[in-house]
């Protein structure tokens, strides 16, 4: 049953995209890109909390690349 309500689901967005396209109404946000755009905007940083959250960033990059480079090679081996 869940399968064929994310199918309606699915179907009930096309078709009201579809509408709303059809009336004209081609630059509506969604509730999520609205509350995204509110967060960057009134976020307050300075070069020094970029230069944190670039190196944060990084660090995690990294991460993720080690564990998948690991991952291939075990995998491979």
């Amino acid at each position: 049953m869940c399968i064929a309500k994310e199918i309606f689901d699915f179907a009930l967005k096309g078709v009201k995209t579809f509408r709303q396209a059809s009336l004209g109404n081609f630059n509506e946000e969604s509730e999520e890109v609205k509350h995204l755009k509110e967060e960057i905007m009134n976020n307050s940083s300075s070069t020094s909390t970029d230069r944190q959250n670039l190196r944060s960033d990084q660090r995690a990059i990294y991460g993720d690349v080690r564990k998948t480079y690991n991952k291939i090679v075990i995998d491979n081996v």
